[in-house]
């Protein structure tokens, strides 16, 4: 089965034949032998000027059945379902100097974020490049295809590991005020905040990029290094997590010690 069908690779071609567009790359499991035919296409429009809405549109009219454009929830997007085959494809329209600036940041300056450090970077070294007007991308590809850096990787730890539960803002003294205030949606934002946070922590040790938001637990499960019982204490944390006679806290506790140990044993905390 082949990762592209032909109104992909239409839609594609399309793109590339646009005056302004400078770059494609299509990411997420179309890039990768484990997609199936009802997989997404994460596709990647690189600019340096803004597309068009009506380009956008007459394209959307062209190849979608269903379409959502402009979308400025997280980046520029547009969403829609191809006509016959009724697969998703998420567009996102990004500008080569801005990227290239946010990858500065991190990978040279190493810079740490609270969550998900790494994506940006692991996003543009596991896309596939469709498309690629003067060589820009395959350039910047390259130059970015380098080690992890130790700097970063402990940055990250730094930036990330005493927000869990160590300091006066921590996430597990945030959800411990809501709980007594019976704030369900502040549970619910800051324990996502926590694992933001904590799956930064665990790529970073293993020097591994971060891949985004989905499967996290069975990919992290294929690493070198991870705390004793993660997937166990999360799934269980997960499955009692709304239950009156559950310890939240408690347990969001005991996920970071075990956390802690391991960084102690890799000699990554004081």
């Amino acid at each position: 089965m082949s990762k592209y069908d032909d109104s992909f690779l239409a839609l594609v071609d399309d793109f590339s034949k646009y005056e302004l567009v400078e770059g494609i790359m299509l990411a997420g499991s179309r890039t990768t032998a484990n997609f199936d035919k009802d997989s997404d296409y994460d596709l990647y429009i690189y600019s340096k000027q803004e597309i068009p809405l009506e380009f956008r549109k007459k394209l959307a009219e062209k190849y979608f059945n269903y379409a959502e454009l402009d979308n400025k929830t997280w980046e520029q997007e547009d969403q829609g379902f191809f006509k016959y085959s009724n697969i998703q494809i998420d567009i996102v329209y990004r500008d080569v100097n801005c990227l290239e600036g946010m990858l500065e940041n991190v990978v040279i300056k190493h810079q740490a974020s609270t969550g998900y450090t790494t994506c940006f970077w692991s996003n543009l070294i596991n896309s596939d490049i469709l498309y690629d007007e003067d060589g820009e991308l395959q350039v910047l590809k390259e130059s970015f295809d380098i080690e992890y850096p130790e700097e970063l990787r402990r940055n990250i730890i730094a930036k990330n590991y005493p927000i869990l539960n160590q300091i006066i803002p921590a996430y597990t003294k945030q959800i411990e005020k809501a709980l007594k205030r019976d704030d369900v949606i502040s549970i619910n934002h800051r324990t996502s905040a926590f694992f933001e946070s904590y799956f930064d922590i665990i790529f970073a040790l293993n020097k591994t990029l971060h891949p985004g938001e989905k499967k996290l637990l069975k990919i992290v499960s294929g690493l070198e290094h991870t705390p004793e019982n993660m997937e166990r204490d999360i799934r269980k944390l997960f499955g009692n997590l709304y239950k009156k006679d559950f310890d939240i806290v408690n347990k969001l506790n005991e996920i970071s010690d075990n956390l802690a140990f391991l960084l102690r044993e890799l000699k990554m905390l004081d």
